[in-house]
């Protein structure tokens, strides 16, 4: 199966979101629109690092990105 590297940013906080749904569902009322409102900022801020590494590493080659990947 090959998975495009853009995708892979993309469904890593849709799986944690889920996950994370599931945990807390009895505390779900508890949350507040400023509790969404700041991980929403927070997620943004992740998935540009999570792109960002993402594409680094497809573009350069295999020796560098596994050097970049084991640091």
């Amino acid at each position: 199966m090959n998975i495009p590297p853009a995708s892979l940013p993309r469904l890593l906080p849709v799986w944690a979101g889920l996950l994370l749904a599931l945990a807390a569902w009895k505390r779900w009322k508890e949350f507040s629109l400023d509790y969404l409102w700041r991980g929403a900022i927070i997620g943004g801020f992740l998935f540009l690092a999570y792109s960002v590494q993402t594409f680094g590493l497809a573009l350069t080659p295999p020796s560098k990105n596994a050097f970049l990947t084991a640091v």
